[in-house]
């Protein structure tokens, strides 16, 4: 099987769910269901998966199936741990090339905001995706700047991606 990540991006693109963090519509309610079985250890790809959206999908048959969404506050730990774990090994170019841009982006933006305190802690994701990150971005841009600090050991956050889509190098991809 791929890795679920980058699986859950695909599926996240394909059928249009919202990435947005300030979003007050559907506060990207969808895609925090698809983190949350991400971390209870399902695969996007498994015909069992929980998390769809569409014509006939609603906030209120998601809740049913997959159960409440956090309100306020941080998500247990050993949630955000289970969904670094996801992220960790995902190919970025894979994701690229199968998700638009900037929805790449903002798709792991969303992990990032929801990994904060994990990712405070042991820089799982950060190491994982810099390295990757700065073989996407313009050379000895701003970006390119900050994701050298992350490999030096600062963690990633969701905000540092804006950096990355303005130095966003489309031919490196």
């Amino acid at each position: 099987m791929r890795n679920k990540f980058e699986a859950l991006c695909e599926l996240a693109w394909r059928e249009k769910w919202c990435w947005n963090l300030v979003c007050t519509t559907c506060g990207h309610c969808v895609f925090r269901w698809g983190l949350k079985a991400l971390a209870r250890g399902l695969h996007p790809d498994d015909p069992a998966w929980p998390v769809h959206w569409g014509p006939r999908s609603t906030s209120t048959e998601l809740e049913r199936i997959n159960g409440p969404l956090h309100t306020g506050g941080g998500w247990p730990l050993a949630e955000q741990h289970a969904i670094q774990a996801c992220v960790q090994g995902c190919e970025l170019r894979t994701v690229v090339r199968a998700v638009g841009f900037p929805d790449w982006l903002g798709h792991f933006g969303v992990v990032l905001a929801y990994t904060e305190d994990a990712e405070a802690a042991n820089h799982a994701v950060s190491d994982a995706v810099a390295p990757q990150l700065e073989a996407m971005v313009i050379p000895g841009s701003p970006a390119a700047i900050m994701l050298k600090q992350v490999q030096a050991g600062r963690p990633i956050r969701w905000d540092d991606l804006e950096l990355v889509e303005r130095d966003f190098a489309r031919g490196a991809v």
